[in-house]
């Protein structure tokens, strides 16, 4: 692990994915990313792949985009665990204090766990609640949804605090300068900690904002729902074109993974709620 200089070639999704068999560069770390993911696989990943959406509001339009995976895509998700992998690995080597990302273990059910990886989105869905809550700490320790016995956020220091640490860590340590002792690490975790939850609300009503305006601008919108629960009368919707939920009452309730074309029946922009019946 080395400081360098790199050139970037910028490229779309659909470019990389027409490149990975014929660019023996990319062909080998698609290989290396696959068995990697096979690893993982064995040590008890276990990843829902619920859908996600992309929000982005451009010259007072709204527009709103499905992640829909593709083998660079997912060749640059797996690429990213294994830096975490690798970084984790070399910082416990080397003694260097680092901000770990934790999860325990959680309460799968035998049937989930044997079906991990063909669960339909309402067994996605029921078995989120399955999950521990990941922290952080100075620990490596277990990250279970991931199958790593140690694991750091590393590949967004732009973005996320705790991967910027990352690499002033790695940095220092590369350069020979003094790194950060564990309490002072310790003392960073937490007073990012109590900010992050407050984050978190700040960017799921943002969201929830322009998918409302979104809606506003598209009062035409019709699309899929799966009934992902079932409450009562109610039955849960999720929306994968919008990534929003839904219930709606019915008379007689339809069957969990049931799909049903949606429209909107009502918009409230200041409470960030949308409303939607069947086609």
């Amino acid at each position: 692990i080395f400081h360098s200089n790199i050139k970037v070639t910028k490229m779309s999704y659909d470019e990389a994915d027409n490149l990975l068999a014929e660019n023996a560069d990319l062909s080998a770390l698609k290989t290396a990313a696959e068995k990697h993911q096979k690893y993982r696989d064995q040590q008890g990943a276990i990843s829902l792949n619920l859908p996600n959406v992309e929000v982005k509001f451009k010259d007072d339009l709204v527009t709103i985009s499905k992640q829909n995976s593709s083998p660079s895509r997912d060749l640059i998700a797996e690429m990213m665990v294994l830096a975490g992998r690798v970084i984790a690995q070399f910082s416990q080597q080397n003694e260097i204090v680092m901000p770990y990302a934790i999860q325990d273990a959680g309460d799968f059910p035998a049937e989930t766990l044997e079906a991990k990886n063909q669960l339909t989105l309402a067994q996605a869905f029921k078995a989120m609640k399955y999950f521990k809550r990941s922290a952080t700490s100075v620990k490596p320790l277990l990250h279970y949804g991931l199958g790593l016995s140690a694991y750091l956020r590393i590949t967004s220091p732009l973005r996320r605090y705790f991967d910027l640490l990352a690499h002033q860590q790695l940095s220092n340590f590369i350069l020979g300068k003094p790194t950060l002792e564990r309490e002072k690490v310790k003392q960073i975790i937490g007073i990012t900690n109590t900010s992050m939850a407050d984050i978190g609300k700040t960017v799921r009503s943002s969201n929830d904002h322009y998918k409302c305006l979104f809606l506003l601008q598209n009062p035409q919108w019709q699309g899929a729902g799966v009934v992902v629960d079932l409450r009562g009368d109610k039955a849960l919707f999720m929306l994968p074109e919008l990534g929003m939920m839904t219930q709606i009452k019915f008379k007689n309730l339809p069957d969990l993974d049931a799909e049903i074309l949606l429209k909107i029946s009502s918009v409230d922009l200041p409470q960030r709620l949308a409303n939607f019946q069947p086609a």
